[in-house]
């Protein structure tokens, strides 16, 4: 009788352990965090797949989290002219930062120092938030016409520019061999000129596609370019999900290409600021949404924007016609 209640103890003791392992595997596989953009639009799988080589995208490497510098769901503090690039007697636009906002390169008109009426200028600070120099001419490149909205690669070795082709307007790029070398003049780019006007273009820091303005068929959209290698860009294709927003144009994107910052308008002086977002790249962007505290009643054109959405750089246009460099930060 003792030996019977022995074994019914152990067979009792065997099921509850059994019963609570089997709860304890159950918790753990609840515990994994679920994929990111699951069953996302157009059968994106939300994977590292369909981002760009060394797009900026965050990686598992382990520690605590950096923490985020703003909060991206509050609104852009009220843009503020960078007046150490806004020299007087100058006007001033299309800056683009470098990835560590250190170096600012942007296009200037009113300056003795370079050759052309609009030349590409190149600014430089210790680090966020400290103040530029004035700004030198770009070591090369600037021709005797207008070179505007310069876009330069990680790298340095490529600056693509607004200037003057086969079209009246067009992309134009200058290159050169090492960054202590200076670049060859601006030329007009082979697979992108064209007899109609592109322009504005925006390279993605790895030059792994190129964002521009187009006109075709007298209509102004937004396209991309893939980069194929040695300089040479696949065929442009319209940049879906912008139809919304009138002559969109003057794309600023993050390297992940999944936010965009356009503006739109049907007048110079009605040119708003918008942001597109998508869940992938493989899917088109969702409909353009005005952004009121980068808009005013004079021309806005976004011409930056860092791979966090914290930091902005717009072109501004000054009643009378001249135009200035801001930029806004959103808060923490």
């Amino acid at each position: 009788m003792a030996e019977h209640r022995r074994a019914m103890i152990f067979g009792i003791a065997v099921g509850v352990v059994a019963i609570a392992n089997a709860c304890i595997g159950s918790d753990a596989a609840n515990t994994s965090p679920p994929t990111p953009d699951a069953g996302g639009v157009d059968g994106a799988s939300g994977s590292d797949a369909d981002l760009p080589a060394d797009s900026g995208a965050p990686t598992d490497g382990g520690g605590d989290a950096p923490t985020a510098r703003c909060d991206v769901t509050k609104a852009f503090a009220a843009p503020r002219a960078l007046d150490d690039i806004n020299v007087p007697g100058t006007t001033n636009e299309m800056g683009r930062l470098t990835q560590d906002e250190k170096t600012l390169y942007f296009s200037r008109d009113g300056s003795d120092a370079g050759p052309g009426n609009y030349d590409v200028f190149v600014a430089t600070r210790s680090g966020a938030g400290a103040k530029f120099s004035q700004g030198l001419p770009l070591n090369g490149g600037n021709t005797a016409g207008y070179d505007r909205a310069p876009s330069i690669t990680a790298d340095g070795l490529f600056v693509y520019a607004h200037g003057p082709g086969p079209g009246g307007s067009d992309v134009v790029v200058a290159s050169r061999a090492t960054t202590s070398a200076s670049f060859a003049a601006f030329t007009a780019l082979n697979g992108i000129a064209t007899a109609e006007d592109e322009g504005n273009a925006y390279v993605l820091p790895n030059q792994s596609a190129l964002y521009f303005n187009a006109t075709r068929g007298g209509t102004s959209t937004i396209y991309r370019a893939s980069h194929l290698g040695g300089g040479v860009f696949g065929t442009p294709q319209v940049v879906q999900g912008l139809a919304s927003v009138a002559n969109p144009g003057h794309a600023a994107v993050t390297t992940d290409e999944r936010t965009m910052y356009i503006n739109g308008g049907n007048t110079s002086t009605e040119y708003d600021v918008y942001v597109a977002r998508r869940p992938s790249t493989s899917s088109a962007f969702d409909a353009p949404k005005r952004v009121p505290e980068l808009s005013t009643p004079e021309a806005d054109y976004p011409t930056w924007v860092s791979d966090d959405d914290c930091v902005i750089l717009l072109t501004h246009r000054r009643p009378g016609g001249t135009y200035e460099i801001l930029i806004a930060e959103r808060p923490k």
